[in-house]
């Protein structure tokens, strides 16, 4: 089934995984709670197993996010294992689930529908302080073919969204680039996703063909069409990617515009 641009992808495997991750996570507390005898050394054993993530993939509209531990929500997932039937046994029973529950959440992060909506939230975070009309979400696998066709290597990662903005406002961005290469170019990002990285970092972060060794501000003006999405791995670069990205799809801007080159930290 194809997905439908603005939809969520098709993943039966999701949600199994994700009902299996809720229910292992049940499971967890109570052995757990029963086993140590305390909230405080349960919720410990929770965390370390991943069931925070488990429980916000299952709890959240989103399928992402994130979930406090509580000592009362541990309470409740023990009290609910309790009243489906499951008793409380040994402390053999509590390490063991809490292995099947880190499996179980490591599955569940590998399925496509929990990489797509990791990867959606992380855009709409980058966007958050953005004022832009327009919005228009398309496929990673659109845009890859988009610029695959213009001789590039896929630029996003696989079975994520990438959101087509146009801005309302000039809005200041960043760009990094190497020694010898150009301040002014197609590729930039927000400057705290690169804050507190080292140039390494910054690399490997968005699957950079060479260690930047230069920053500069870029001012994109208003009225700009412009793409966000995920950085995809370059394995021939060996960069794993990551880091939310901004496309200004090879539209050119004022030379002006690019300012206060640096060097990186």
């Amino acid at each position: 089934m194809q997905r439908i641009s603005g939809a969520e992808p098709h993943d039966d495997n999701y949600y199994f995984m994700k009902a299996k991750a809720f229910g292992d996570a049940v499971f967890t507390a109570a052995y757990t709670t029963a086993s140590v005898g305390s909230i405080i050394e349960a919720v410990r054993a929770l965390e370390s197993a991943g069931a925070a993530g488990a429980m916000a993939l299952a709890a959240a509209p989103t399928g992402v996010g994130g979930v406090v531990l509580s000592g009362a929500a541990v309470t409740e997932l023990a009290e609910a294992a309790a009243m489906s039937g499951i008793s409380y046994i040994s402390g053999k029973m509590a390490e063991r689930s809490q292995g099947i529950l880190t499996e179980s959440v490591a599955k569940l992060k590998e399925t496509a529908g929990y990489i797509y909506r990791e990867a959606k939230e992380k855009i709409e975070n980058g966007l958050r302080d953005i004022r832009f009309t327009n919005k228009v979400e398309k496929t990673a696998e659109e845009i890859n073919a988009w610029w695959r066709d213009k001789g590039y290597n896929d630029p996003y990662k696989p079975n994520t969204p990438v959101q087509e903005i146009t801005l309302s406002e000039d809005t200041m961005f960043v760009r990094v680039y190497p020694e010898g290469g150009n301040m002014a170019g197609g590729w930039v990002m927000k400057a705290e996703e690169i804050q507190g990285l080292t140039p390494q970092q910054i690399q490997n972060k968005f699957a950079l063909p060479e260690v930047p060794k230069y920053v500069c501000d870029v001012n994109i003006p208003s009225g700009t069409t412009i793409r966000c999405g995920i950085a995809g791995p370059q394995p021939e670069f060996g960069g794993l990617g990551g880091g939310v990205q901004f496309d200004l799809m090879q539209q050119l801007i004022d030379i002006e515009r690019f300012t206060n080159p640096r060097l990186l930290p």
